[in-house]
């Protein structure tokens, strides 16, 4: 796939979606896992100790320009941008161990 891409534009933080279209992230080197732990810490608890309600999120990445992209954009930038650790897995998707 074929992107252009501002110069310049850099992934520089894991971030989740929320469905209303909150966007949660977390200074490097945080992970997916510790925004969505924080995230259910936020959640209020039922009597029985089950969470009032699930936390449902798509999980991606903050780019420099403040917007959200999902794990395959967010792969395309990262690797454009040279941000790729060496040994970075062969895969369409971003993960947070490839960049830091």
């Amino acid at each position: 796939m074929s992107v252009d891409l501002d110069e310049g534009l850099k992934v520089v933080a894991a971030a989740v979606r929320m469905p209303e279209g909150l966007i949660v992230s977390l200074a490097q080197p945080a992970r997916h896992h510790h925004i969505i732990h924080t995230l259910c810490h936020a959640v209020p608890f039922r009597s029985d100790g089950k969470p009032e309600y699930q936390v449902a999120c798509t999980q991606g990445f903050l780019l420099s320009n403040g917007e959200f992209a999902v794990r395959a954009y967010a792969r395309i930038v990262a690797d454009k941008a040279g941000q790729l650790l060496p040994g970075a897995r062969k895969h369409n998707d971003l993960f947070s161990e490839d960049v830091w």
